[in-house]
C-alpha cells in the first residue's frame, strides 16, 4: 500500500478490515453532537388529527394481500409467517447474528432512520425508522405516474443494541395523507430531534421526532414536523403498556414545495436548511427549507415558489438520485437520471453543469462520500466508480465491482469507512473505502451482509447468510 494512501487513513489498522464495522474504527458525528436546527419549531397537535384504526383503513396497505412468508436459518431454515405490521427477530434462527424482520405490507421506496441529537438522546438503543411506498407489495408504477390518493408513512420503533434480549420492531406511528405514493423519505440530517419542549409559545406544541422530507406521488414535496411518539402518547393519555400504533392524519404540513408541471422524483438535504429536488422532467430545483418553516404560509403550495432558490434543466429524462457534497454548507450537487447521465453542478455557478459519465442504460447512483470528499457513480457494467470533483483537482479513484445486477442504492456514513450497496439481485454488500485498490497477490475484498431471494411461485422470501467474501 502506498505511503500516500496510508496517510489518508485516520485510524491505524482501519484499512485491513473488510468483514464488518467495529467500534474501535468508528468516529463520532460532530453535527449530531452540537447542531441545534429549528429549536423554536416544534411539532403541533394542530397539524395532525388522531384517527382510529377503522378510520385509517382506506389509507393502510392492501388488507387483501396474504401474510408474508420468510425462510430464516442456516442449517435448518424455518418458515416464519408475518401478517401486516408484525415483526420478529433473528433469535432462535441464528446463533451469532442479531437482526430484525418487519412486514410493512407495502412496496418500499422511502426508508430512513431518524438522526438523534446525541446530548438530548436519553435512550440511545431505541431508533425510529420511517418507511413508505406503494400500498400494494410487489408492485410498481410508471416512473412519471403522478396522482394523489390515500396512503401512509410508517414510523417503526426498533431496539438496536449488541447486548441483551432481542426485541421485535413495533409500528409506533402511522402518518396518513392524501398525496399518493411515497417516492422518497429523508429526515433532516441533524439538529431536529428533541424529547422535551421548553419556552414554547404554542400551547399545542409537542417535542418533534424530526423534520421529515417526503417526496409524494402527486408531484409535491412536503416537510412534516413529526411528533415524538413518547410525548404524543403521554399527551393522548395512553397507558405505557398500550403498544397499539397511533394513527395521525396530516392536516397541514410544515412546508410544501411544488413546481407546475414538474413532479418531484427524489430529494436530498443540503445541510439542515436547504433541500434539492430531482424532477421527472430532468430538472433539479433547490429550495430554502429554513425560510419556508419560518413563514406563516410555508405549508401553502400555491405560494411555495417564493422559497425557490433556483431551478435548472440538468438531464434529458427523469432524475433518479441527487446528493450534496456534505451536510454542512454544501455547494455541489451530483445527480443520476434515466438518460444514463451522471452530472454535477455547483449551485454558486448553476449555468455550467459537468457531465461526469454517460451510460448506455438507466442510472440510479450518485452518492457523495464524506470520508473521501468524492462522488460515486455507476457505469454500464454495474460497477461503482469514484471521482473527485470538489477539490482543486479532477481525478478518478476507487472502483467497486462485482455487482451482477444494477445497483439500486449506495449509502455511506460519516462515522465509519464502510460503504453499503444493494442491488436488484437481492445482495447487500459492504466495502471498506480505505482498503487499498490492490493487495499484493490479490484484490479488493467485498463482504456480503446478506442475500434476499424471492420465489415468485411460492411467494416466499429467503434470507441467505454466511456468503463468503469476494475478492476481485
Amino acid at each position: 500500500m502506498k505511503a500516500s494512501l496510508l496517510d489518508e487513513v485516520p485510524i491505524r489498522g482501519q484499512s485491513d478490515v473488510h468483514d464488518g464495522i467495529f467500534s474501535k474504527f468508528t468516529e463520532d458525528n460532530d453535527l449530531l453532537a452540537r447542531s441545534d436546527a429549528y429549536s423554536q419549531r416544534h411539532a403541533s397537535v394542530e397539524d395532525w388529527e388522531v384517527w382510529t384504526h377503522d378510520q385509517a383503513a382506506d389509507y393502510l396497505p392492501d388488507r387483501q394481500q396474504p401474510p408474508a412468508a420468510f425462510q430464516l436459518g442456516i442449517e435448518e431454515p424455518k418458515t416464519v409467517t408475518l401478517p401486516m405490521f408484525a415483526g420478529t427477530t433473528f433469535d432462535g434462527h441464528f446463533q451469532y447474528k442479531r437482526g430484525h424482520v418487519y412486514q410493512s405490507g407495502v412496496a418500499i421506496w422511502g426508508l430512513d432512520f431518524v438522526p438523534k441529537t446525541t446530548p438530548l438522546d436519553t435512550d440511545p438503543s431505541t431508533h425510529y425508522l420511517a418507511l413508505g411506498g406503494y400500498r400494494q407489495a410487489n408492485t410498481t408504477q410508471p416512473y412519471d405516474h403522478c396522482a394523489p390518493g390515500p396512503n401512509s408513512i410508517q414510523i417503526v420503533r426498533c431496539r438496536l443494541d449488541a447486548t441483551g434480549d432481542q426485541v421485535a420492531p413495533v409500528l409506533d406511528l402511522c402518518l396518513l395523507h392524501e398525496s399518493g405514493n411515497v417516492r422518497e423519505l429523508r429526515w433532516c440530517p441533524y439538529g431536529a430531534y428533541e424529547e422535551t419542549v421548553t419556552n414554547a409559545t404554542d400551547p399545542h406544541a409537542l417535542p418533534k421526532l424530526g423534520m421529515l422530507a417526503c417526496c409524494f406521488g402527486d408531484g409535491s414535496v412536503q416537510i412534516l414536523a413529526v411528533p415524538h411518539p413518547l410525548a404524543l402518547r403521554q399527551a393522548l393519555g395512553l397507558a405505557p403498556e398500550d403498544q397499539a400504533p397511533v394513527y395521525l392524519r396530516v392536516r397541514r404540513s410544515a412546508a410544501h414545495f411544488a413546481l407546475p408541471n414538474a413532479s418531484g422524483a427524489c430529494i436530498a438535504w443540503g445541510g439542515s436548511d436547504t433541500l434539492a429536488i430531482g424532477h421527472v422532467t430532468g430538472a433539479i430545483s433547490v429550495w430554502s427549507v429554513a425560510a419556508a418553516l419560518a413563514h406563516p404560509d410555508g405549508g401553502d403550495k400555491t405560494t411555495s415558489v417564493q422559497f425557490l432558490r433556483f431551478s435548472c434543466l440538468m438531464h434529458d429524462a427523469g432524475v433518479t438520485r441527487v446528493d450534496w457534497n456534505g451536510r454542512e454548507n454544501p455547494s455541489v450537487l451530483a445527480s443520476s437520471a434515466n438518460d444514463g447521465k451522471t452530472a454535477a453542478l455547483n449551485i454558486n455557478d448553476p449555468t455550467i453543469p459537468i457531465t461526469i459519465f454517460r451510460a448506455r442504460g438507466l442510472t440510479n447512483v450518485a452518492l457523495f462520500v464524506p470520508k473521501r470528499r468524492s462522488f460515486l457513480y455507476m457505469d454500464s457494467d454495474f460497477t461503482a466508480h469514484e471521482i473527485v470533483i470538489v477539490e482543486e483537482e479532477y481525478k478518478g479513484g476507487l472502483i467497486l465491482g462485482d455487482s451482477k445486477s444494477p445497483i439500486m442504492a449506495l449509502e455511506s456514513s460519516p462515522c465509519h469507512s464502510f460503504l453499503c450497496s444493494t442491488a436488484i439481485d437481492g445482495a447487500v454488500r459492504l466495502y471498506n473505502l480505505y482498503q487499498p485498490r490492490r493487495v499484493r497477490g490479490g484484490g479488493k475484498v467485498y463482504n456480503t451482509v446478506y442475500h434476499m431471494d424471492y420465489d415468485k411461485a411460492s411467494g416466499e422470501y429467503r434470507y441467505r447468510d454466511g456468503v463468503p467474501p469476494i475478492v476481485s
